[in-house]
């Protein structure tokens, strides 16, 4: 509240009473002992906070200091060298409180607009940053916006150094969290080159125990055979021959067969005749091996995928059946349905152990791979039968 001030004592005055005087209001009064040390208190501020860029407070915390200082309505901080961060800013609304009022004795002033403060920081000549201020209406908006504009211009002439350690250091937090996502990445490409290596190790691996095997069972078998020839010489010479001839020819086709598997390269006759031609050229000169194709599925070509994973889990399945029942007829036969493609391999050998899914886990994973399936029936003495089928 204001108060009039007492007339000086005297004679009375010929004319008419004079209007009493009214004295500067507190806001103006309060405003310019702030003002006055505004910019030390700044700087002594921003000496205890740390710097820091968007988001650190510091900058925050002195724009609060700015606005409370001046009864502004909002006080923001900008940074030049940071032109996508956002302002910090200090609002009275969302501190909780509200420029400061004054009343008067007399009557209302008419009501004046907000008004908005603006000065350009620099260092050394170079804009560096942006403090504005926002005032709200009041009676004395004339003298407060006076003061403001002085305080606002002295706190702008003692911020460069303080924003230019904010906006070095803000870079600074950019630079580190870019390194630190570059080092995440990193490390996930090595973690996810590291599962690749390891994922097609395993299936090199495989491929040589699905495809390859059966090929060195029967080379193995054929060596067998031309040994004991030659130590019995039960034979004639050109029986020997034809069998060296044969055995030489089976080392052909599995070393060609052995460098396929190692290049990722699928057998030449899988990739341009198809699963019919590829499984005939695969399982010719198996002893005791009977292959049974449908109509439908040497009329058709197969996703290279699928015919790739039956081929070789033809191949396998005929490879155990040799090894576990040797001397078995085996028969594999191939069958193209409304369900899709599927195959099944039967021996008449002594039929597979009690749990015999256990040692057909690659098998089954290879079918799996494709979205197929695997059943393995199987009786003590009466041989066993894997079925495959893939839907198509």
């Amino acid at each position: 509240m204001t108060r009039p001030v007492d007339p000086s004592p005297g004679p009375p005055s010929a004319g008419p009473p004079s209007a009493p005087v009214r004295p500067p209001t507190a806001s103006s009064s309060a405003a310019a002992p702030a003002a006055a040390n505004l910019p030390a208190r700044v700087l002594a501020l921003a000496a205890r906070l740390s710097p820091g860029g968007p988001g650190s407070g510091g900058l925050t915390e002195i724009a609060r200091l700015v606005g409370r200082d001046l009864r502004a309505r909002r006080v923001t901080i900008r940074l030049a060298d940071v032109p996508d961060a956002p302002g910090h800013s200090w609002s009275a609304s969302e501190s909780g409180g509200s420029p400061d009022q004054v009343d008067t004795d007399g009557p209302a002033p008419a009501a004046t607009a907000a008004v908005h403060l603006s000065r350009v920081v620099r260092h050394r000549g170079t804009q560096v940053g942006e403090l504005s201020v926002e005032l709200p209406a009041a009676p004395d908006q004339a003298e407060r916006v006076v003061a403001a504009e002085t305080a606002v211009a002295a706190v702008a002439s003692v911020l460069g150094g303080v924003l230019v350690t904010a906006a070095l250091t803000s870079q600074l937090g950019a630079a580190r969290t870019r390194a630190g996502a570059a080092r995440e990445s990193i490390a996930d490409a090595r973690h996810r080159a590291a599962s690749l290596l390891e994922s097609e190790r395993h299936a090199l691996e495989r491929d040589l125990h699905d495809g390859a095997q059966l090929h060195l069972v029967s080379l193995q078998m054929a060596c067998a055979l031309l040994e004991h020839q030659l130590s019995t010489g039960g034979t004639d010479p050109r029986a020997r021959a034809e069998a060296a001839a044969e055995l030489g020819d089976r080392l052909r086709r599995t070393r060609r067969l052995l460098a396929e598997t190692a290049s990722g390269v699928a057998p030449a006759p899988l990739r341009s005749a198809g699963l019919a031609a590829a499984l005939q050229a695969g399982l010719r000169g198996t002893r005791d091996v009977t292959l049974e194709v449908a109509a439908g599925v040497r009329a058709r070509r197969y996703p290279a995928a699928v015919e790739r994973a039956v081929y070789l889990a033809c191949l396998e399945a005929v490879s155990n059946a040799q090894k576990h029942a040797p001397g078995a007829a085996v028969r594999v036969r191939l069958q193209d349905t409304y369900h899709g493609l599927s195959f099944t391999v039967t021996d008449d050998g002594p039929g597979l152990a009690d749990d015999p899914g256990a040692a057909l886990g690659s098998l089954r994973a290879r079918l799996e791979s494709v979205g197929g399936s695997l059943r393995v029936r199987s009786e003590p003495g009466h041989g066993a039968t894997l079925t495959g089928a893939v839907p198509i």
